[in-house]
């Protein structure tokens, strides 16, 4: 009895000779769904027919019966990005992590080289490519597309479409160093800021006041502030907790999610005249609003738990408190005030 073919083994070769003296190698294998195939090759002799059909089978079988060798980048992409959606929905990736990659693939590496083949992915094709986007788009750009690449061939591996990653071996990028003066905001300077803000009408109609002096008295990021709430402030022992940020996710407007890391989340003792400046705050706001600024967002801010994302609202924003937009609004008033 003939025994039946296990998936990845493969049949006898039968051949046939063209009219030109080719030598034409047939086999018959099973990939790794389980379905019966043919694979063909040709050559000047038996032996190049043999060698050239094994060849076939091994694309073949490379593919993992998932993706083939004809498979696109393309194609590949848009699996590998839904499962750093699915990461996102368990909590264990940024919603502006899905962004960026999103973006990254939309605008740099889609276009050149979206309609690659399984088959003609190499680590030369890749770094050249590579190359061009960081002499156009800086290292920034390029490190991103470099990680988008990485982590598509990582998923064709692990379907066993590719037997290693070809963009582990594309040449090192450098970033250029350049002299950054950097600038440390003096006690004189923040009196002077402070100062400016109160006597900026639209400042105060935006509450950038109250909103800078909490970031000068934590050293907290603007979208941690943002997405301080009320029950993350201890009035009586003088502390704020940060376990959450804003961020703008597409599709969305602002949603207010955990911090990025353990680490991030941490107890901060805030000085007394920030204290009294929060109570004040406290008494004049619901408690359901966010500490600062008010209002920001139609409806306030959905409380979330570990590892989940509240969307601000009834999920959009309404004037728009994110980081970006303080920021525009910081600068106008500088600029207004010279």
């Amino acid at each position: 009895m003939t025994r039946r073919q296990a998936p990845g083994d493969r049949g006898d070769i039968t051949w046939v000779t063209q009219p030109n003296g080719s030598i034409v190698a047939r086999m018959y294998f099973r990939d790794h769904n389980g379905r019966r195939r043919r694979a063909k090759g040709v050559g000047r002799s038996k032996a190049a027919a043999k060698r050239a059909v094994n060849e076939a089978v091994d694309a073949a079988l490379r593919s993992g019966g998932e993706f083939r060798s004809s498979t696109t980048l393309a194609t590949v992409a848009e699996e590998w990005l839904g499962g750093v959606a699915e990461l996102v929905k368990r909590g264990v990736r940024s919603p502006t992590t899905y962004d960026v990659y999103a973006r990254t693939l939309r605008v740099h590496v889609l276009p050149a080289l979206g309609q690659l083949r399984i088959s003609e992915f190499t680590p030369g094709r890749f770094d050249r490519f590579l190359s061009t986007v960081q002499s156009d788009h800086g290292y920034a750009t390029a490190k991103l597309c470099r990680t988008v690449l990485s982590g598509v061939c990582a998923l064709l591996v692990r379907r066993d479409a590719l037997q290693h990653n070809p963009v582990r071996d594309v040449s090192n990028m450098e970033r250029t160093q350049r002299q950054v003066q950097r600038q440390v905001l003096t006690r004189s300077d923040a009196l002077r800021w402070l100062e400016m803000l109160d006597a900026d009408p639209y400042a105060v109609r935006k509450d950038l006041p109250d909103l800078v002096r909490l970031l000068l008295a934590t050293g907290m990021r603007l979208g941690e502030v943002l997405a301080l709430a009320w029950h993350d402030v201890d009035l009586e022992r003088g502390i704020v907790r940060v376990e959450a940020t804003i961020v703008r996710v597409r599709g969305e407007g602002l949603v207010r999610k955990t911090t990025k890391s353990a680490t991030s989340q941490r107890v901060l003792l805030i000085p007394v005249w920030c204290v009294a400046m929060l109570r004040t705050r406290r008494e004049a706001s619901p408690s359901t609003r966010p500490v600062s600024p008010t209002p920001w967002v139609v409806g306030g801010i959905a409380t979330t738990s570990a590892g989940t994302c509240g969307r601000c609202g009834p999920g959009r924003s309404s004037s728009g408190s994110s980081p970006t937009r303080h920021g525009g609004r910081w600068r106008r008033c500088s600029t207004s005030r010279g």
